[in-house]
Parts: structure tokens; C-alpha cells; sequence
């Protein structure tokens, strides 16, 4: 039978448009067959739950977690307040342990929802910049962290800002300087929050990069679904992800609190947090299926897969030798689901997530590595 020309021209715009539908599809992670592979001995901590959405790490050790995710309606009810949690990479069998709130009202505690999350040290004391959403805005929570009282911290100020529109998280330059993100532009509390739809579905260019400095606050760079944001150690550049292109933008640091981007690293799927160890190398957190991920919220009892990848940059900041590698894929059976968060410490992990549980990972060894091997083959080490 011979072929019409209406026959030709649907094979045509079926063959080029249903190609792009599927490669869409298989960029939200449907349909596509992943190998679990997981960086050492990693197991869940039965701790909190509702949520590890970032872990921030001081120099000696110390990781302090968000914790708390309002919107996942089927999940421990006495977990969906927000707190924050210490894990102590020096203690890593003692698990995460909640922090009492100090200098805090009860409405305060009440109403605390944080999100992202940084940390900076100075003369011994640490100080936690914390993203907070409340119902009429949000805010940067400053709290306050000493050894002498390893059970509390402390609240020092408030920092609002009419620039503080949709906040995601935060990095700081230096004592109350930093950058924040705002992820999108139409939050809910906006009149206009219906087309919060198009933002997410169409990867509006409408999120941006604050910076402020007490006395002068400006938008740095505008962007798509910005999202985790992380300072290199040398304070040079600044690293943020990007969900809606699936990759980190790489920006230079120049005259006040200013940007111009220079890189765009791909990772593949959605990144979350960014975590940067001593070395300058990036941790990241990746989402891969975001139809389950919005399932999930609904219902916790379904599984996501947990995946982050390790960005390897170059120590002259050569960009055309970034390494991306995948150090975890797990399909979430039985470990956590959705990680926004990897974080690294003197070979351990640990893992947070958007709504679920923390899992924490013993890096195997290369010694170690190679006896298994050697032992399966039936040889010496």
C-alpha cells in the first residue's frame, strides 16, 4: 500500500518529536535501568526522619543537618517540625543527635522550616546561617554553636531582606556576608503562585543569586531553578546547581559580591545541595526520577532511587578537566531515597534527603578493596 502524504508526514513528526518525548522521558529518569552501586558500608541511621534536606560540615568534623519537610503529608508527625541536628564524623557510632533551640519563643519553634544551610567558624565558635520559610517571608536564621555546650544552639539574630523572595539555600563569604538562592520567583504566599506550574515545568530563566553584605544587597546572576550553592575554598569562584538544565553553573567571583559565569558542568539529571571538601572537589546530590520524587511526597511509603555524583576540579581550575563520577546509586528499596546531600569527611559519607532518612557510608579502602578482590579470585593479598 502506498504511503500518503499525510502517512509521510506523520512518520516524520513522529520520528522527530516522539524521539525528543523520549529522551525527555529518560531525562526524568522513566523507564531507564540503573546498576546500585554503593561508596563502602553504608547503612540507614534510624535517628529522624521527614528529611536531612543539608548537611553543612565544620573543619573538625562537626555536620549539622536541616531536618523537618512540612509537605510530606505521610511521614512521623513528630518529625515534621523542624530542627536541627549534630552528627559527628569523629563519633560516627553515636549517630545524629537533636539540637535544643535556645533564645527561641515557642512561636518561633513552631513556625522554624528550614531548608538550606551553612556554617562558619571563627575563633572557636561556629556559626550556623540557616534558610528558614515563613509563612509571610523568609529569613536567614543565625544560630550559634559552642563545644562548651554540645547539646544547643543558640539564636543570634534574624536576617530579612526584600531581595529574600523563594530562599534555597546559602553560602557565606565571610561573618554575615553571603550568597543566597532564590529557587523561583512565585512562591506561595504569592498572588501569583499558580504560575509557580510554569516555572517548574518550563524552566523559566526567573530564580537568581543574592548577595548581601550588611549595608548593600544586589542580585549577582539570574539563572534557571537555582538550587544548592557552594563556595570554592579560595573564595574564587562559586558553584551553583541548576535543576531545570541538570548541571552546576560555575560563576567568578569579582569587585563586590558580583558574578560572571564562566563554566557550566553537566551532571546529568537534577542536582540539590553542593558539598566542596578540602581538596576544592565537589559532592553532589542527584535526583533521577522526579515523577517518583513527587509521588513520594504523597505517599512515604513508596521508593525513589538515591544517587550523587563527585565533580573533580582541576586545582588551576583548568575547566576543560572536570571529571564528573557517580558515587552512588542505590534504586531505594532498602536505603534512603532522594538525596539532596552528599557529604564527605576523612573517608565516611553521609547521606541527607528531601524528605526521608540520613544514611552514613565507610569508604571501602584500596587495601581493603584489594584483598576482597584477591579473596574471590582464591588468591593472597
Amino acid at each position: 500500500m502506498a504511503l500518503t502524504k499525510k502517512d509521510l508526514v506523520f512518520g516524520i513528526m513522529y520520528i522527530v518529536f516522539g524521539k525528543q518525548f523520549h529522551l525527555w522521558l529518560c531525562g526524568k529518569g522513566v523507564n531507564v535501568r540503573f546498576i546500585n552501586h554503593r561508596p563502602g558500608d553504608c547503612k540507614v541511621l534510624p535517628d529522624l526522619q521527614c528529611g536531612s534536606e543539608k548537611i553543612s560540615v565544620t573543619s573538625n568534623g562537626l555536620a549539622f543537618i536541616t531536618n523537618g519537610f512540612a509537605d510530606a503529608t505521610n511521614c512521623n508527625k513528630d518529625f515534621l517540625r523542624g530542627n536541627l541536628y549534630l552528627f559527628d564524623f569523629n563519633k560516627p557510632h553515636h549517630g545524629a543527635k537533636r539540637l535544643q533551640m535556645k533564645n527561641v519563643s515557642k512561636e518561633f519553634l513552631e513556625n522554624f522550616d528550614p531548608h538550606g544551610m551553612d556554617v562558619f567558624e571563627v575563633n572557636g565558635v561556629v556559626k550556623l546561617y540557616v534558610v528558614n520559610h515563613l509563612d509571610d517571608f523568609d529569613a536567614i536564621e543565625v544560630f550559634q554553636y559552642s563545644s562548651e555546650h554540645p547539646t544547643d544552639v543558640y539564636h543570634v539574630s534574624t536576617i530579612r531582606n526584600d531581595l529574600f523572595n523563594c530562599l534555597n539555600d546559602v553560602t557565606i563569604i565571610d561573618e554575615d556576608e553571603f550568597y543566597t538562592t532564590n529557587f523561583i520567583k512565585f512562591c506561595s504566599r504569592s498572588k501569583y503562585h499558580f504560575l509557580t506550574f510554569f516555572e517548574l515545568a518550563f524552566g523559566m530563566n526567573t530564580a537568581n543569586i543574592v548577595f548581601y553584605k550588611k549595608g548593600f544587597t544586589a542580585i549577582a546572576a539570574h539563572g534557571s531553578l537555582f538550587n544548592g550553592i557552594a563556595l570554592s575554598p579560595d573564595k574564587k569562584f562559586l558553584y551553583s546547581a541548576s535543576t531545570s538544565t541538570s548541571s552546576i553553573s560555575v560563576f567568578e567571583r569579582y569587585n563586590i559580591g558580583q558574578l560572571k559565569r564562566v563554566k557550566k558542568i553537566e551532571v546529568g539529571y537534577f542536582p540539590d545541595n553542593i558539598h566542596i571538601d578540602r581538596e576544592g572537589h565537589l559532592y553532589v546530590g542527584i535526583g533521577k526520577d522526579m515523577f517518583g520524587f513527587a509521588q513520594l511526597t504523597k505517599n512515604q511509603t513508596d521508593f525513589v532511587s538515591a544517587s550523587a555524583v563527585k565533580v573533580e576540579i582541576p586545582g588551576d581550575y583548568d575547566w576543560r578537566n572536570v571529571k564528573v563520577k557517580e558515587i552512588l546509586h542505590d534504586d531505594g528499596k532498602d536505603f534512603v531515597h532522594v538525596v539532596s546531600s552528599a557529604v564527605f569527611f576523612n573517608d565516611q559519607y553521609l547521606l541527607g534527603t528531601v524528605f526521608h532518612k540520613l544514611a552514613y557510608c565507610k569508604v571501602w579502602s584500596s587495601k581493603l578493596l584489594h584483598t576482597a578482590t584477591n579473596s574471590k579470585k582464591g588468591l593472597a593479598p
